[in-house]
């Protein structure tokens, strides 16, 4: 993670281009791919034939013991790791590992926790066990200076691979667990995993789950579904064009559901598959930023799409609480928090292409209405639940980058629109709740929100002038509430605003309307918003991955990485 200068990078890791990226053997392609599908796929070049499992190999499952792994490891011995180094104690790495199956796995469905004892880990697979122990070290207060030496150390395996065309499943579930959660390089390890997910075939698992079963086959079936997932996340973030295709076994998630093999964990993770096809469609509506206005017959689409949007959160925020975890009622909050983003994603497109002193074109006001809600309604979750707020310190850190997105979208528009839109008192108010949510994490100090905090301050003090200066200072001060000098007022106005009936995008709207059967309250339900206009705040970045260094989608206009420049690219 990189918060700020080079030497910060240095601190955190990062692996200099003095540093040894020499090649290392990998392990081998296991069980689970079966060299058919690679042959098939042309996975292994002429010249090289693909290793035969062993006779005493047994196959491998997602439940196999510890005793099992360690037989795996190549020649008997002992395990050679930075942990055998001596670079993090073995006690520390248990505490890591124990932090990461706990309380971190569950956040992405579980799809890092195939070996249950860090003994299993280390025997199988070096890349592995370093994505786990630096995603586990990033969360805990305690790991700072653990930090660097595990992120280090992933880096140095990842390079080491680049070259080597044979890895196993463990290697992509690694890049997998990092892309979620280490964010200045999470666009990198993704394309990469995808590339190697499809050298393989590994959406090929999809026929062999509905025809043969097999825990192997549907566990690879889980790392294709989480590749896809991560790419859609990302590529929303910066902007970028998806990696994935919608193939036969994305568009028929439905179908693995229904087989024996899928798990609660599975229903979660179908959940976002089918919110992201979604999305696609909404995206290949407005396309790439242009800068061209949003033409006002667009708001018949935006209506289909946000009704789309109210059948999916009606379908999954119930199905979602019969599942068991432990992490609360949080898998259905989720599908709420999800749902109130994609919103955002959607309204926010009517701002593409209009400058500060343009008015909004009548058939979209009603969308730009429900951005604004929708950005609201993201912040006063994270502050108000209390399921979502217990989780904020585990979740991905997209949800992260969402939530301060939603805040910087509501302080750009108090601060450059003069229509009236936002009150900046509240919109003060509210960033400084949510800096002082983010501080209150107990967290690494490279955890995304501890870094966010610093911007979103430096930003709402910029933009807002006094009234957001007042944030820092109701900070300093324990106020919680009542920190922009505007005064009290709502976010559309002193009698905050007007519940006409008919109200389309999900607004306010009768939940007759709507497949949406539960309760709308207007503080947190039946409001959406979306991240397009991320879109429309983006300008070019150099590279995705420095989103969260010199460079940011929050910027309008991001002026080229330096030093110069600010973390997170706020003004």
């Amino acid at each position: 993670m990189d918060p700020g200068g080079q030497e910060q990078h240095e601190d955190s890791g990062g692996v200099s281009p003095g540093d040894n990226n020499s090649p290392t053997m990998m392990n081998i392609l296991d069980d689970g791919m079966t060299d058919v599908t690679a042959q098939q796929t042309g996975f292994f070049p002429p010249s090289i034939s693909p290793l035969k499992p062993q006779a005493s190999r047994p196959p491998l499952h997602s439940h196999d013991s510890g005793e099992d792994a360690q037989s795996l490891h190549s020649g008997g011995g002992p395990v050679r790791d930075f942990i055998t180094a001596g670079q993090i104690s073995l006690a520390d790495a248990q505490r890591l590992f124990d932090l990461y199956m706990e309380q971190l796995d569950y956040f992405v469905y579980k799809i890092g926790g195939r070996w249950r004892t860090l003994e299993a880990l280390r025997a199988r697979s070096a890349i592995l066990t370093a994505s786990i122990l630096t995603v586990a070290a990033l969360h805990d207060s305690a790991s700072n200076q653990i930090y660097p030496v595990c992120n280090r150390e992933l880096r140095r395996l990842i390079s080491a691979s680049i070259f080597d065309r044979r890895v196993n499943r463990d290697h992509l579930r690694a890049l997998c667990v990092a892309s979620y959660w280490l964010s200045d390089i999470s666009w990198t390890l993704s394309g990469m995993a995808i590339r190697r997910a499809t050298e393989i075939n590994l959406s090929g698992n999809y026929q062999r789950v509905l025809m043969e079963g097999g825990e192997d086959a549907a566990d690879c079936l889980r790392l294709w579904y989480n590749l896809f997932v991560c790419d859609r996340n990302l590529s929303t973030l910066y902007s970028r064009q998806t990696l994935v295709c919608e193939d036969a076994s994305i568009q028929g998630w439905e179908e693995f559901l229904k087989t024996p093999l899928s798990t609660d964990h599975d229903k979660r993770l179908m959940s976002q598959v089918s919110l992201h096809l979604i999305l696609t469609s909404i995206h290949e509506l407005f396309g790439p930023d242009n800068g061209v206005l949003i033409p006002p017959a667009f708001s018949m689409p935006i209506t289909h799409y946000s009704r789309q949007l109210d059948h999916w959160v009606g379908v999954w925020s119930t199905a979602l609480k019969d599942c068991s975890s432990t992490i609360g009622e949080f898998p259905a909050k989720n599908a709420l928090i999800y749902y109130q983003f994609s919103k955002l994603y959607l309204f926010s497109h009517v701002f593409r292409g209009l400058t500060n002193q343009d008015a909004i074109p009548v058939p979209l006001r009603e969308a730009a209405s429900g951005a604004i809600a929708a950005a609201t309604n993201i912040i006063e979750l994270v502050l108000q639940d209390p399921d979502v707020a217990a989780s904020l310190r585990g979740m991905p850190t997209y949800v992260h980058a969402m939530v301060c997105f939603a805040c910087v979208f509501l302080l750009k528009l108090a601060a450059k629109r003069q229509d009236g839109l936002v009150e900046a008192g509240l919109v003060s108010d509210l960033a400084g709740r949510l800096v002082a949510k983010f501080r209150s994490i107990q967290a690494g100090k490279w955890h995304l929100a501890h870094l966010m905090a610093d911007g979103l301050e430096r930003s709402a003090a910029s933009l807002l002038g006094d009234s957001g200066s007042s944030l820092a200072e109701g900070l300093d001060s324990g106020a919680g509430r009542g920190l922009g000098k505007a005064g009290p007022g709502t976010m559309m106005g002193e009698s905050g605003p007007v519940d006409t009936p008919g109200m389309t995008f999900g607004l306010y709207a009768d939940p007759s309307d709507s497949s949406y059967q539960g309760p709308v309250p207007s503080g947190l339900g039946g409001v959406g918003g979306s991240v397009g206009g991320m879109q429309s705040m983006q300008h070019a970045i150099q590279s995705p991955d420095l989103a969260f260094g010199p460079q940011s989608f929050f910027e309008f206009g991001a002026g080229p990485p330096g030093p110069e420049n600010e973390p997170f690219g706020f003004p």
